[in-house]
């Protein structure tokens, strides 16, 4: 019925290749990382705060907390 056909291409190098450096959570906890460096964190979510206003003058900022665990 379905005629998949895959075949192996050629790599250029024209397309960059993007990676993770994966990195001990309490490297970031204990701030180790150089803080002025946004970080991605892959853990799983186990609370979510209610949304407060972040400054007394600023209205239209707002936070939240999510809490997060190492899961591995």
């Amino acid at each position: 019925m379905f005629q998949t056909q895959v075949s192996l291409a050629d790599d250029d190098g024209s397309i960059h290749h993007f990676g993770f450096s994966f990195v001990d959570a309490q490297h970031i906890i204990s701030g180790q990382l150089d803080q002025n460096i946004l970080v991605d964190v892959i853990g799983r979510v186990y609370n979510i705060s209610q949304v407060y206003q972040s400054s007394p003058t600023d209205s239209k900022t707002k936070r939240v907390t999510i809490d997060i665990e190492d899961a591995a």
